[in-house]
């Protein structure tokens, strides 16, 4: 009886433990440097004076959102490779089935850069 509850609690804890090693080296390779680079953009960090930083909360955020030319240009240009691309995507999965589209849609497909569905 002792033997069948080992085996039971085993199968509790065993796929954590062979996935731990993994989700050790995601939080290590992935998460740390996400958190990290947020907290440094909380601080006004010049790496030409060394480590010398202040801390300016959102004020980074609120600057490049609100007075930086070249990030809300490039915000722009995001927003118009994306738009024709996100439209040709909804028309030409909303006409039905591939048999029904026309030559017009399926010419949409190869313009896009995508491959056809089947």
């Amino acid at each position: 009886m002792r033997a069948a509850m080992l085996g039971v609690k085993r199968k509790q804890w065993e796929p954590f433990a062979f996935a731990s090693p993994s989700l050790v080296l995601i939080a290590l390779i992935i998460v740390f440097p996400l958190v990290y680079s947020f907290y440094l953009s909380l601080q006004n960090f010049d790496l030409s004076v060394g480590a010398d930083y202040e801390y300016v909360g959102a004020k980074n955020y609120v600057e490049a959102l609100t007075r930086d030319p070249r990030f809300l240009g490039s915000v722009w240009t995001t927003a118009v490779l994306i738009a024709p691309s996100l439209a040709l995507e909804l028309m030409s999965t909303s006409t039905g089935s591939p048999r029904r589209r026309s030559r017009s849609c399926r010419s949409c497909w190869s313009r896009s850069g995508t491959t056809r569905p089947s």
